[in-house]
């Protein structure tokens, strides 16, 4: 992510996470994604917040009451809390997470291009021309 804006506080992001769950029961996963991900890593939005959840979600073309909602929801926060406890089984401790090949951990955070590459090109992967 190039410009980024660390605001140096480490969100709790089981809201945002329920708000993309509904997110992806409404088909609009890849653009709440990326919207969120540049509210908070190009903005240094409060994604715990109303607010910004409303914002996003209305860049991500989701009716903005309705998802801060979900943000809420005991079904959505119960299923974010399942996906964590997997995700937790797996080594993850951080999001984004990326796995490689048969690389036992995970690389947590967001991370230099760079790396990413070295790291998939050191589990086998190849570039393409």
């Amino acid at each position: 992510v190039e410009g980024m804006v660390v605001s140096g506080h480490v969100p709790n992001t089981r809201r945002a996470l329920a708000v993309a769950e509904y997110a992806r029961d409404n088909g609009k996963i890849h653009p709440f994604r990326e919207a969120a991900m540049d509210a908070f890593w190009r903005h240094g939005a409060d994604i715990e917040g109303d607010e910004a959840l409303s914002k996003i979600a209305k860049e991500a073309g989701l009716d903005a009451p309705s998802a801060v909602a979900a943000a809420d929801d005991p079904e959505y926060q119960e299923h974010v809390d399942r996906l964590h406890a997997e995700a937790k089984l797996q080594g993850v401790t951080a999001i984004p997470a990326f796995f490689f090949g048969k690389h036992p951990f995970p690389v947590v955070g967001c991370q230099p291009y760079e790396r990413l590459a070295r790291t998939a090109e050191e589990a086998g992967a190849q570039r393409r021309n």
